[in-house]
């Protein structure tokens, strides 16, 4: 039991700064004044991903390097939730705050009239979650050597466990 909550206050904790990195790159474009560049927001992807990768680097270092495959996907997803959830408050937030920021938004995407304050925090969810999973996924593909049950190379005198 104690694995699994350390587990989920691992993903919180991570899933936070990556919520803190994201924020801090959103108010650095809004200093900037090209916060309304809709391409620049791919680039929350960069930091999802790198921070992704330091999460689940460290889940693995805490479990001597030698969990299943799924136990590392469930983590990875599970940070990146809490990532997600945490900006996507964030935005709620900020969108409700700064008007400005959402007229702007709406008189320049091609899609505006359906911009809200709530249909933005629900595209940021979508985006995030499934951004995560594809992530995680490609994280512990390159993580899968380090999971069990381990196979064999063609040279190896090791028995695979089934």
């Amino acid at each position: 039991m104690s694995k699994f909550k350390s587990s989920i206050n691992l993903a919180f904790y991570y899933g936070f700064l990556i919520f803190i990195s994201l924020m801090a790159y959103f108010f650095v474009l809004s200093l900037s004044g090209i916060e309304y560049m809709s391409a620049l927001r791919y680039l929350n992807g960069a930091f999802l991903l790198g921070g992704l990768i330091i999460a689940v680097r460290k889940f693995l270092k805490d479990h001597n390097y030698n969990l299943q495959f799924f136990q590392g996907f469930k983590f990875g997803v599970l940070t990146s939730f809490f990532a997600t959830v945490f900006y996507a408050v964030f935005l709620f937030v900020y969108l409700n705050i700064d008007n400005n920021f959402l007229t702007n938004m709406q008189e320049n995407e091609n899609i505006g009239q359906f911009i809200t304050p709530i249909s933005m925090t629900f595209v940021i969810l979508v985006e995030g979650i499934i951004s995560g999973l594809i992530f995680t996924l490609g994280i512990m593909q390159y993580y899968k050597k380090y999971t069990y049950p381990r196979v064999a190379t063609q040279n190896s005198d090791e028995k695979v466990d089934a």
